[in-house]
């Protein structure tokens, strides 16, 4: 009937240009090059860009940004609250009645008619608190976005982590499985001549077999840990790329104490913070609900050959419903999002007290295997194959020796990976700097954010 009425289109999704579309994705095409320019203007402090596929952490943060699956589909919720937002607290559209009557016993007029038209006054002040709670809903859905990509962010550098320990464990297998395969060239030599029995012989046959499958396993732990950081990446597998392997990680530096950082900064905690406050708008809507709206509809009647004017109110009086159950249920929905924020407050808590407990673990273990075990095993090691040179050789002194330096490197890297990881860990906890607005925006400026985003 009015002219606004907006017309449906069908728009079914077309996977097949979304394939073409996916897999020329490319770190250093000129979309990414676009957005990490966005970000800089927003204030960022990023990498720069990575050249022909050449990728650092910090370089794939960026990437991620743009593509990472979980963070469109957050960013898809944000524009549905945003879009609701956008039209909330508008007033009813009113009401047309017509109203015809015939009179079957004759007469000159036998036809009567009415016609109204209603419109509901939103004198109850309702529509404007609708609007605040559209508004913060919409804050709540920005903030979840800021979580996702602190999360995104975060767990690049975990895969980040875990790929590089694979990468260095491979090498550490490598320099072990050629050691092993000097070992078993003197097993075989000494088998020839009757100084070894076969029986002796074959345990380091078996052994050089059992690590050569412990190799490729480590190999096919690297393939997997690389899709997996194309999986975040939001990256075809077939996109040509170059990770640069990095395991270290500075610890996170805070002023004063970690609570007020986690209270402050934390994208989780703000993310129920926000969802808090549409409760409380949910809350002030439903109470305001129970004061009524006033009806007013102005009408024309036709009887007997003479126009009339009507003028009807309606205004429902709160004695008995006055919205009490729903004012019940929100309420008790607000005091559960305080008990939600209160008890997630303590977990991060807890979470980051475990988190400083087992980094000084690790530090403590790292530097025991680090300044103790390795030098230790290392000189054994020389030892015994000096030993060997002399023409004394005891192959199996020499396989325990090798094995124990094999298992420590592996140790160390393991730590090393540990001690990251928890750093990691602390970081997503701590929340992002103030001043890194790739994952923080202002939830009071409803379009600040949505201008970055693709």
């Amino acid at each position: 009937m009015g002219t606004g009425c907006q017309s449906y289109a069908p728009k079914p999704p077309d996977l097949r240009a979304h394939h073409e579309a996916w897999i020329e994705r490319h770190p250093s095409s000129d979309e990414v090059k676009r957005f990490a320019d966005t970000l800089r203007k927003a204030g960022a402090a990023v990498a720069t860009e990575p050249e022909d596929g050449q990728l650092t952490v910090d370089q794939a943060e960026i990437v991620a940004l743009l593509f990472n699956a979980d963070l469109r589909l957050a960013r898809s919720r944000a524009g549905v609250a945003k879009a609701s937002a956008e039209y909330a607290g508008l007033w009813d559209d009113p009401v047309l009645g017509v109203g015809l009557e015939r009179m079957l016993s004759g007469g000159s007029h036998p036809w009567l008619a009415m016609t109204s038209v209603g419109f509901t006054l939103p004198i109850s002040g309702r529509l404007e608190i609708e609007k605040q709670r559209a508004a913060t809903a919409h804050h709540a859905a920005l903030h979840a976005v800021y979580e996702s990509e602190w999360q995104v962010r975060m767990d690049v550098h975990r895969a980040w982590i875990a790929w590089s320990a694979a990468m260095l464990k491979r090498e550490v297998a490598a320099d072990f499985l050629e050691g092993l395969e000097g070992i078993v060239e003197i097993v075989t030599r000494m088998e020839q001549v009757g100084e070894l029995a076969r029986i002796q012989g074959r345990l380091f046959h078996i052994e050089h077999a059992q690590r050569r499958n412990q190799l490729r396993e480590i190999e096919l732990s690297i393939a997997e840990r690389e899709l997996a950081l194309r999986q975040l990446l939001g990256l075809a597998p077939s996109a040509e790329i170059h990770l640069t392997a990095q395991i270290s990680i500075e610890s996170p530096s805070i002023e004063g104490e970690p609570s007020a950082a986690i209270r402050d900064r934390n994208p989780g905690l703000q993310t129920l913070l926000a969802e808090h406050q549409s409760s409380e708008r949910a809350l002030e809507l439903a109470v305001r609900r129970q004061y009524p709206d006033l009806t007013i509809g102005p009408g024309h009647n036709y009887e007997d050959g003479t126009h009339r004017i009507l003028l009807g109110f309606s205004l429902p009086l709160p004695i008995l419903n006055r919205n009490r159950q729903q004012i019940a249920e929100v309420a008790a929905e607000r005091e559960q999002a305080i008990t939600i924020v209160e008890t997630a407050y303590e977990s991060l808590m807890l979470e980051y007290a475990m988190a400083e407990a087992r980094l000084d673990a690790t530090d403590e273990q790292h530097d025991r295997i680090l300044m103790t075990i390795i030098p230790m095993v290392d000189q054994q090691y020389e030892e015994a194959r000096r030993i060997a040179a002399l023409g004394e050789v005891d192959t199996l002194l020499l396989l325990d020796t090798l094995r124990r330096q094999y298992e420590s490197q592996i140790e160390l890297i393991k730590l090393e990976a540990t001690r990251a990881t928890t750093i990691v860990r602390m970081r997503e906890l701590l929340g992002p700097p103030e001043d890194d607005v790739r994952a923080q925006g202002d939830p009071g400026h409803d379009d600040s954010r949505d201008e970055r985003l693709p």
